[in-house]
């Protein structure tokens, strides 16, 4: 197993959908790709005023978490997948 982690220099599109109760984000390569509609996957497990905590499962493909801290307005999304052979953490500082 591999372990990738990183902090992106590029803009991501991250927003909470509230109707569906889900963390949604668009990647730059996916609009480059035309790609227009942003991913919204993460279901919220959890939130007070001082964290949201968003959680996915697709059958063992991936599991996906995401950490957004309201105070400092970052976001840390974590993922564990078979297609990816390892598990990766990305690092955001949100605007």
């Amino acid at each position: 197993m591999h372990l990738f982690g990183s902090k992106k220099n590029d803009t991501w599109a991250i927003k909470i959908d509230r109707s569906t109760n889900t963390v949604c984000y668009q990647r730059p390569n996916y609009v480059e790709a035309g790609m227009t509609d942003a991913y919204c996957g993460p279901k919220i497990i959890h939130e007070n005023a001082n964290r949201l905590v968003a959680l996915e499962d697709r059958d063992f493909e991936v599991i996906r978490a995401i950490y957004f801290d309201k105070k400092t307005y970052t976001l840390m999304m974590t993922e564990l997948g078979e297609m990816h052979d390892g598990a990766s953490i990305e690092y955001f500082e949100c605007y």
